[in-house]
Parts: C-alpha cells; structure tokens; sequence
C-alpha cells in the first residue's frame, strides 16, 4: 500500500486487513521506501496514489511490472487526467479508481483484480473512452481497418468499458458465463494487449468503440 495520506492509507489498510485471503506487507508513505521494498520482496498487489511527495506512483508501478511480472498494481487516486490515467496502464495498472467516487468498494475492486479483472471508475473509463476526438478517432480507425471486432467483441467491450462483470455481460446479452471470457480473450489477441485496460484505450484509440 503506498499513499503518502496517512489517514487513507490506514483505511485502506484497514480494509485490506479484512480479506481473509490476503496479508497487507507493507504500508508506505514516500515512494523511495515503497521501491526499496518492491524491490526487496515478492508482491502480488501493489495499490499506490499517484501524487506522492518524492516521485509519481506510476514509477512503484513500473518496478513492480518489471521485477514482479505477475504481480498486479491497482491505482487509487484522486488524480483523474487523461494523460496520468494513460501512463499508469502503460506502466502496468490494470485498475484505476477515483477517490472521489463514491460508489467505490475498495475490498470487491481489489478481489476482482486478483481475479483477473480490471476495476475501473467510471468517471475513469469516460476519460479513456474520450481520449480521442472523433476526426482523430476517424485517421486513426481508417489507418488500422484491418483490425476489427465482431459485433459480440464491440458489445462485450463496451460492457466491460462500463465497468460490468463477466457475469453481469451474460446476463445483459443473453449469453453463458463462460463464453465471455472467450470474447475477452479474441478481443485482447486482435488488440495485442494484456488487461481490460489497455483493451479499452486500445479499442477507443482505433475508433472501434466509443461514448
């Protein structure tokens, strides 16, 4: 847990103390100490701020995709510009929630990154979806017509945009639980990334999803 707050980052402590699956390692304050543990020990989870008093979060998150590559890193922050929100999910996030959302659940959002899922507020997802102009979003698509989704893939896509879960995309479009993880996992091969989030930038990057 890395959040120079003193106070959030005891919450969330607290929070993380209540998962029965898992054990917090280390809280930190400064992002020096927190790198120097990173690089210290194996982590399965690294939940960091961006805005730190000697550095950016999105360096914890860049070490810890490097040394620990299976590893997971989820941002908490009350910084939502494009542009950080981009450079996190380069460095490696595969989540990103907005301390100023208030439907925020902390222990669900991290139990669902471990489960291989990318929480994202939605505030969050309008930003990447929205990272283009539409004449921009046009070059962009005309320039890449070769990579296309299936009218299911943009659905499932969008849905997960949204912020829904496997779950709850098979029930919205009628269709078992096992075959969205299918969709996922095409849609992540034609786009050639890894998580939900990069999926998402990707996807509205190329013009094939949109608001």
């Amino acid at each position: 847990m890395l959040d120079d707050n003193e106070v959030l980052a005891k919450k969330f402590s607290s929070v993380v103390s209540q998962w029965e699956d898992a054990v917090l390692v280390g809280c930190f304050f400064t992002l020096n100490d927190a790198l120097d543990f990173i690089k210290a020990n194996d982590i399965d989870l690294l939940i960091t701020d961006i805005n730190l008093p000697d550095g950016s979060g999105i360096s914890a998150i860049e070490t810890m995709t490097l040394l620990h590559p299976q590893g997971q890193s989820i941002v908490i922050s009350v910084l939502s510009e494009k542009n950080v929100v981009v450079d996190a999910i380069k460095a490696g996030a595969v989540g990103y929630l907005s301390k100023d959302d208030t439907n925020m659940n902390v222990l669900a959002s991290l139990k669902s990154v471990m489960a291989g899922n990318s929480p994202i507020s939605v505030n969050i997802a309008r930003h990447i979806l929205s990272m283009l102009k539409p004449n921009e979003v046009a070059v962009q698509a005309h320039e890449h017509s070769d990579i296309s989704l299936t009218t299911r893939q943009t659905d499932v896509l969008f849905a997960i945009s949204k912020g829904y879960t496997y779950r709850e995309i098979a029930k919205l479009y009628g269709i078992s639980d096992q075959t969205v993880p299918v969709h996922v996992r095409n849609i992540y091969r034609k786009l050639q990334v890894k998580n939900r989030s990069e999926a998402i930038y990707e996807a509205s990057r190329l013009g094939l999803i949109g608001l």
